[in-house]
């Protein structure tokens, strides 16, 4: 995850690091939000997240 203020370039470097080493990229706005940007149930959320990440345990560190 990358974290910092808003407008602090977070989305552009996400995008250049995903591009410079195939780490997929996730935003999460579109998986808090569902229509008219309303928030999201925060367990469903969560649930959300550890797939996703639980997708990606290919990487080895």
């Amino acid at each position: 995850m990358i974290f910092g203020r808003p407008e602090s370039g977070k989305s552009t470097f996400a995008k250049q690091l995903c591009h410079q080493t195939g780490i997929p990229l996730y935003h999460l706005d579109r998986y808090f939000f569902i229509e008219n940007w309303v928030e999201r149930d925060e367990a469903e959320f969560l649930e959300i997240q550890r797939k996703l990440v639980a997708q990606d345990c290919w990487i080895n560190y």
